[in-house]
């Protein structure tokens, strides 16, 4: 720091006023706001929020907080990169999904199939279907939950211990085909396949559905 400069701060305000020329004789052409502001002769600049200062000092003042040209900061103003926030989790899978629709899609591509229906025979909902042109898969799948439930109750009423595998109901046009499905987190479930009886192989339409019974996870 110049000789000078160290004499003026060390200077009381009030003689301040007093500082001749001499003493400032020292300040290069680009510091004329500091020799006037030592003369007592500057009026003061205001200085709005935000706006960038430009004040050539050749010494450079270690009390000063801001650099020559530096913005001042602005209260409330964030700073620094913000962190990101974490994506929203993602939603659960419904477990109850499964492969239902691909196995009863697969149903459909057994001969003579018309439509296909997973039901519960506890509430006679269909839980999933396909096909149904022919037939309505809905109202079939509430009257058929009452067949099944009739043989339930039967070979409760005789005390078999048995399982049932598969009911075929035989029309003049139509077969109609329920497999029980046997599995510990499927029971009170059965798929429903209606075929052509044109164009069925009902021996490979039964195997084919226990097959696909088997496939199955809901």
């Amino acid at each position: 720091m110049p000789g000078w400069l160290s004499r003026l701060i060390a200077t009381p305000v009030e003689a301040a006023q007093d500082v001749d020329d001499d003493a400032v004789g020292g300040v290069q052409a680009g510091d004329e706001l500091l020799a006037a502001r030592l003369r007592g002769t500057a009026r003061p600049v205001p200085i709005e929020r935000g706006e960038a200062i430009d004040f050539p000092l050749t010494a450079q003042l270690q009390e000063f907080p801001f650099r020559a040209g530096e913005a001042l900061p602005v209260r409330g103003a964030r700073t620094g990169t913000q962190p990101a926030r974490p994506a929203p989790p993602a939603a659960p899978a419904d477990p109850t999904v499964g492969n239902v629709d691909i196995v009863l899609k697969d149903a459909m591509q057994i001969d003579g199939a018309v439509g296909v229906a997973l039901v519960d025979h506890g509430s006679g909902r269909s839980l999933g279907r396909h096909g149904g042109t022919v037939i309505d898969l809905d109202v079939a799948a509430a009257g058929n939950t009452d067949v099944v439930r009739a043989k339930l109750r039967t070979l409760d009423e005789l005390g078999l211990q048995e399982t049932i595998h598969d009911i075929l109901i035989t029309l003049d046009t139509q077969y109609h085909l329920i497999r029980m499905l046997t599995a510990a987190d499927a029971r009170g479930l059965f798929l429903y396949l209606v075929l052509d009886k044109s164009q069925a192989d009902l021996d490979m339409a039964r195997h084919q559905l226990a097959t696909l019974e088997r496939r199955l996870e809901l």
